[in-house]
């Protein structure tokens, strides 16, 4: 099953795996200009209803066979269409102010 959606939030807090910093750089004070080596508009990601019951996430520190076990459930890919983050300011982190974004949702199907 696949599913394509988007969605426009505002205000929105950084989900896990979408640091703010990551478009600035490492001063804070204008784009991400390489000095921050981080992912960009692209994100792809796994994802399990069983995170959290059955299965723990835990960072880089997680088992591979967890990794393993979630992915089967489903991926997924977000993407940044648009976003504007605060202003800069040296040396703090960004937040975003608002964003436009479009999601992939790849998951096995319950029927086989």
């Amino acid at each position: 099953m696949v599913m394509k959606s988007e969605t426009s939030v505002a205000p929105c807090k950084p989900a896990r795996g979408c640091e703010l910093w990551h478009f600035r750089n490492a001063s804070n004070t204008g784009p991400n200009d390489g000095s921050v080596n981080a992912p960009q508009e692209t994100r792809e990601f796994i994802f399990s209803p069983e995170v959290g019951r059955s299965l723990e996430y835990e960072g880089s520190a997680t088992p591979a066979s967890v990794v393993s076990e979630i992915r089967t459930f489903g991926r997924g890919q977000l993407t940044l269409t648009e976003y504007r983050l605060s202003p800069v300011a040296d040396g703090q982190r960004a937040s975003f102010e608002e964003a436009r974004f479009e999601v992939c949702l790849i998951w096995r199907s319950a029927l086989r």
